[in-house]
């Protein structure tokens, strides 16, 4: 209706029901605008009302005029949208927050922790339990008791609901039916909506169309609600941009509202047949309507100039910038609410969400912070303040594979540190660090490896000791070793195998040598029997050879120096890694697109002079000098 400044526009930025991944239209219409506490008489009606293109580019309005910019992007995208009219509770027309729960799920974003496999002894035989012989007269009576006692609570649960309704009719102040505000009403099943229309099976087993019913959307918040909601008190009228429609119901509560607006015993029309599927016709049985010809000027109710407002268009910078002055916050209860617009903080980051211990929001428990388009490919940061903990995620990408890191301010605290492991020539999925030991897992190594944990001193540069787990090879793994846990005690010149159990034994073979002397250069290796202890965990097996376990001495102690070597690249490694991400915390920095039009001019200019090529020369084959 262009009096009321309201039309159906549709935005020309599809990426504003994107939002975050919310696809909700309100949602983005209430982070775009401000609620403006336009009058100190909350009681009067406002006098005037701005367009919805006007309140677009100001960032800032009333109910009403924002109440009108929704429905109007709503109805453009083809919602049966009308603004409601009537009064609401003080806190809603103050957009009064504190008093809500973070209405939002919060998603914990967690690093895959490595849980060791339990396994269960398997039984073969299971003696049958014994039968139950005890009395339960006495469990019977505890259950009827409790049973008699939840029934008596459930009544009185009932009695004291129905006390707060009652409650809830009684005018909190002075001006409980007073405070004017806006709002917006979908119906569905409306007639005039092109949405699929829901239908029941009658008692008769007729397909009926279903009754129209509503859902009420804040402007102010985008936040969806029922019918029965209490923050809404009455409803004077509502209208679109066919017609006005006043309220005429008796009610005591907003959900008892019928919202078939067909009826006029209930709504009152200020346009009579507007729109014509609101019409209902009374004609004789033999009478064909469809055929009847209708003049226009028999139509027409009233002269009007046709619609002032401009169409609705979010540009992409006004788009980008998403809330006033970049940044919107709103304080829930227990939790706070932090929103910003990308690229507008030097950090890049794009939400926080700090919960607390009480309502106030006095004592801070969590802290939730999101980031988008940084080079370093962080996007999640946890902060525990019980504990100090920090907890970053990243996405994939890195030339490192950081895929997170937990970590403490205090240095000596342990530091995890998870990779993605598909994409690591090591396989390498977790490491812990410590200040004297470093625990690496890996995951889908073909040598069968997953666990190393190295014991050093703690200035890093002495290996103390060194133990790796290995998986179990299958049958058709073929150069694998039967190894299980193999240790090197560095200090104690001692290296330890344990292999896997075989099959029927009830321990695990294992044998200790006692590192010779190194012989000297162009000596081979002296092996002593007397240095060798083995322990046979089935008499049965075949003993090794004298040649089977120099060979076997020989390999472990090639492996040990390729130990040492591997581990000075792992320490250098892990320095190389705290140290890059110490240098991208204290500047970060922010990557953009090249498809980015705001962004990448260079990209810009030449898709412009491309586009001045091709008008120039459409014109001059036109002939257009």
């Amino acid at each position: 209706m262009a009096g009321l400044g309201l039309s159906p526009k549709s935005s020309r930025n599809r990426k504003e029901d994107e939002w975050h991944g919310v696809t909700q239209p309100p949602t983005g219409q209430s982070q775009m605008c401000s609620l403006k506490k336009f009058y100190l008489n909350f009681i009067l009606q406002p006098n005037r009302l701005i367009s919805p293109d006007t309140l677009l580019r100001r960032r800032k309005g009333n109910s009403y005029e924002m109440a009108t910019l929704l429905a109007s992007m709503l109805i453009g995208a083809g919602h049966p949208a009308l603004v409601v009219s009537g009064v609401a509770r003080e806190e809603t027309i103050l957009n009064d927050q504190l008093a809500i729960p973070y209405p939002y799920p919060i998603v914990e974003v967690e690093a895959e922790e490595i849980k060791p496999k339990v396994e269960k002894p398997g039984q073969k035989y299971k003696l049958r339990g014994l039968p139950d012989l005890e009395s339960h007269l006495e469990a019977e009576m505890a259950e009827v008791h409790r049973q008699k006692a939840a029934e008596e609570k459930r009544i009185q649960d009932e009695i004291i609901r129905k006390q707060m309704e009652e409650l809830e009719l009684l005018a909190v102040d002075r001006h409980h039916y007073r405070r004017c505000h806006a709002w917006v009403v979908i119906i569905n099943n409306a007639p005039w909506s092109v949405k699929p229309k829901t239908t029941y099976t009658d008692v008769n087993g007729d397909v009926v169309e279903a009754p129209p019913t509503a859902i009420f959307i804040e402007p102010s918040t985008g936040f969806l609600c029922e019918t029965g909601c209490k923050q809404y008190i009455l409803v004077d009228s509502v209208w679109n941009d066919y017609n006005y429609y006043v309220n005429k119901q008796k009610y005591q509560r907003v959900g008892d509202l019928q919202w078939d607006l067909r009826n006029t015993s209930d709504w009152e029309h200020m346009l009579p047949g507007e729109p014509p599927e609101m019409r209902t016709y009374k004609v004789a049985s033999d009478e064909n309507i469809t055929d009847e010809e209708r003049d226009i000027s028999e139509e027409k109710h009233l002269d009007c100039i046709g619609s002032w407002v401009d169409r609705l268009h979010i540009g992409l910078a006004d788009f980008e910038q998403r809330f006033p002055s970049s940044e919107k916050k709103v304080q829930y209860k227990g939790a706070i609410h932090e929103r910003f617009a990308p690229y507008s903080q030097r950090d890049g980051k794009v939400m926080q969400l700090t919960i607390f211990n009480n309502d106030e929001c006095t004592m801070a428990k969590v802290r939730y912070e999101f980031y988008e388009n940084r080079s370093d490919l962080m996007r999640h940061v946890k902060y525990t303040y019980a504990t100090d903990q920090f907890e970053e995620i990243f996405a994939k990408g890195r030339n490192d594979s950081l895929k997170s890191m937990e970590y403490f301010s205090d240095t000596t605290q342990p530091r995890k540190v998870y990779f993605y492991s598909a994409s690591r020539i090591d396989s390498l999925d977790l490491m812990v660090v410590e200040p004297g030991s470093l625990v690496l897992h890996y995951k889908g190594r073909s040598d069968k490896c997953w666990y190393k944990e190295f014991e050093f001193t703690p200035s890093g540069n002495v290996l103390k000791k060194v133990t790796e787990k290995f998986h179990k090879a299958s049958a058709d793994d073929v150069g694998t070793s039967d190894i299980a846990i193999r240790t090197f005690l560095f200090q104690q010149n001692k290296i330890v195998l344990k292999f896997h159990y075989t099959f029927g034994a009830l321990t695990a073979t294992t044998v200790e040598f006692t590192k010779p002397p190194r012989p000297d250069y162009g000596k081979e290796l002296v092996y002593d029997e007397k240095l060798t202890k083995i322990y046979k965990a089935n008499p049965l097996d075949p003993t090794r050879t004298n040649l089977e376990l120099y060979r076997l001495l020989r390999a472990q102690l090639q492996y040990e120096d390729q130990l040492r070597k591997n581990f000075e690249k792992i320490f250098e490694d892990i320095n190389n890694i705290f140290d890059l991400r110490r240098s991208e915390k204290a500047e970060p920095k922010l990557k953009f697109s090249i498809f980015d039009p705001l962004r990448n001019g260079a990209a810009r200019a030449i898709r412009m002079r491309q586009v001045r090529t091709v008008l120039n020369n459409t014109d001059k084959r036109n002939g257009i000098v």
